[in-house]
This record gives structure tokens, sequence and C-alpha cells, in this order.
């Protein structure tokens, strides 16, 4: 599993900086926002070479409107939450999760209408289920809630 989250994390901001335009215009964001970019060390982030770092991660991700890499993240909290016992602290992590993966799947959907403001099928669907388990989570989280002493 650890060696899984470099590669998945070099292969997702190599495809962000891609989107951005290349190496050279995303050197440049960094440079900007965060005072150090160099082509050499985005190149390094893209191949695996050098790690990836969390603020040029958020620098692209926040420029592209696009979040594949904190949405990992953010996954594999859901994931770690569920596999916790029902606590109120868990079910909150997990209806947490939950309820950011249902507004990132309208958002996505949004962003993507440059033909209006209908969504396709499968884009509603995708919102519909996410936002059903982020409804289940927050009954789990109620009831904890309301269970607790």
């Amino acid at each position: 599993m650890t060696e899984l989250f470099p590669s998945v994390f070099a292969h997702l901001f190599d495809g962000l900086v891609r989107r951005f335009g290349g190496v050279e215009a995303a050197a440049a964001l960094l440079e900007a926002r965060l005072g150090a970019g160099s082509k050499g060390t985005v190149s390094k982030m893209c191949t695996g070479q050098a790690a990836v770092t969390l603020p040029a991660v958020l620098a692209l991700e926040d420029a592209l409107g696009s979040f594949p890499i904190t949405g990992l993240l953010a996954e594999r909290i859901g994931a770690r939450a569920r596999l916790s016992d029902d606590t109120v602290q868990a079910a909150l992590a997990r209806s947490t999760v939950e309820s950011a993966e249902a507004h990132s799947a309208v958002i996505r959907a949004f962003r993507l209408l440059d033909r209006g403001p209908d969504l396709t099928a499968d884009e509603r669907a995708a919102a519909i289920a996410e936002t059903v388990e982020a409804v289940e989570a927050l009954e789990v989280l109620l009831r904890a809630l309301r269970e607790q002493k």
C-alpha cells in the first residue's frame, strides 16, 4: 500500500500538470503561488522521482478546480472511518467524507456544464448516489449522537 500511493500521486499529479498546460506552466504557477517551482522539480514529481508535495497539489488543484488527489486522500480517511467502531467520532468522520463526496459529485457535474444548466443522466445518477451515501452516513451520526450517554 505504501508503494501504491506515491505512484498514484505521481500519475494524478502528472495529469494535473498536463491539464494545466505542461511542466513549464505548472512551474510558473508554483513559482507565483509558492515562491518556488522549477521545471525539473515538477518533472520529477510527475515521474515519481521526487515526492509530490501537498502545496504543489493544492496549487494545481485549486487552479484547475479539479481535486483528484485531495479526493483520494478523503477516500482514504473515509475507508479508515468505516473500519472503526460506530462511535460518534467514527460516524462524524464518515459523514464528513460522504458529504464532501456528494458535494464534489455535484460540483464536478456543474463545472463541466458549458452546455446549459441540465445534468446528464449519468451525472445526475452519480450525484444522487453520492448524496444517498451522505444521507445514510448522517443518519448513522444522528443515531450515534442519540445513543451516546
